[in-house]
C-alpha cells in the first residue's frame, strides 16, 4: 500500500467506531514509510488528548484504547506525539499476501473463534487487538504452524 501526505492510510471499519468522535493522524516515518500518515479514529478526552478507537495498521507503539497526546505537525493539527496512558492492549498484524483463500478463511475463523477484535487494512493485512490478560498460547501456536504452511508474516505492532 502506498501512503503519502495526501493519501493517509485509513480505517474503513474501526472496531470502536461508535465511540469515536474525531480523526487524528500518526506519522509513519518510524515504521519506514517516509512522508506517510495513518488516520486513526479516536474519542477526544481533552484539548489534545484522545483515546484510540481503532487498531493501528502501520504505526508502532500504539494500541486500541491507548490515550495519546497530539500536536500540530506535518501540516496537520492533530498528530500523535506520545502515549499518555497505555490501555495494556497489544496489536498483532498478519500479512496474508501469499496465503490461499482457504488458508485466509482458516486464519479468520481462528481470530473470530478466539473473540479477537480485528480490522482489515486491505485484502492482505489483518490487524488484531489482543486485550490485557488474554490467553494467546493456542492462537500463537496455530499462527506459528500457519506461518510455516501458508507462508504468512506475523508481527507485534505495539512495541
Amino acid at each position: 500500500m502506498s501512503t503519502s501526505p495526501s493519501e493517509p492510510a485509513v480505517h474503513v471499519a474501526p472496531v470502536l467506531r461508535d465511540q469515536a468522535n474525531f480523526l487524528i493522524m500518526a506519522d509513519l516515518s518510524a515504521a519506514g514509510i517516509d512522508d506517510g500518515l495513518e488516520q486513526l479514529w479516536a474519542k477526544q478526552v481533552g484539548p489534545t488528548q484522545f483515546v484510540l478507537c481503532c487498531i493501528p495498521f502501520f504505526t508502532y507503539g500504539l494500541a486500541l484504547g491507548d490515550v495519546v497526546e497530539t500536536e500540530a505537525a506535518r501540516g496537520k493539527q492533530y498528530v500523535v506525539r506520545r502515549v499518555v496512558n497505555s490501555a495494556g492492549h497489544r496489536v498483532l498484524r498478519i500479512w496474508l499476501a501469499r496465503a490461499s483463500q482457504p488458508e485466509r478463511q482458516d486464519i479468520l475463523a481462528q481470530v473470530v473463534s478466539h473473540g479477537f477484535l480485528h480490522e482489515w487494512s486491505s485484502d492482505n493485512l489483518l490487524a488484531i487487538d489482543v486485550p490485557p490478560g488474554c490467553e494467546m498460547e493456542d492462537f500463537l501456536k496455530f499462527l506459528s504452524d500457519e506461518t510455516m504452511r501458508a507462508n504468512i508474516d506475523v508481527e507485534w505492532g505495539d512495541s
